[in-house]
């Protein structure tokens, strides 16, 4: 039998608060099971210092970087678990 596949959407442990954490949990514990496949995708992507103090292009860039990997991951999945703000 095939492995589900799940890719957890959530900030990186860069950002220390309440999704980090949570998605580190749920991927550890999803990796424990033998028939997921865990995947983990950081919304906030690892940029140049020099870029994070421009504030349109960081954002341009950061927003370029995103989708080009987060599209093929999402190909890959067959369960997206996405950690989002409560104001979205």
């Amino acid at each position: 039998m095939s492995k589900l596949k799940v890719l957890i959407i959530a900030a990186s442990d860069r950002i220390v608060g309440g999704h980090s954490v949570q998605a580190r949990e749920i991927f550890n514990y999803f990796t424990s099971h033998r028939r997921l496949e865990v995947r983990r995708y950081d919304i906030d992507r690892a940029v140049p210092h020099f870029i994070r103090r421009l504030p349109y292009i960081r954002t341009v860039i950061n927003e370029i970087g995103y989708l080009a990997g987060f599209i093929p991951k999402i190909l890959w999945s067959d369960v997206l678990h996405i950690f989002s703000a409560s104001y979205w």
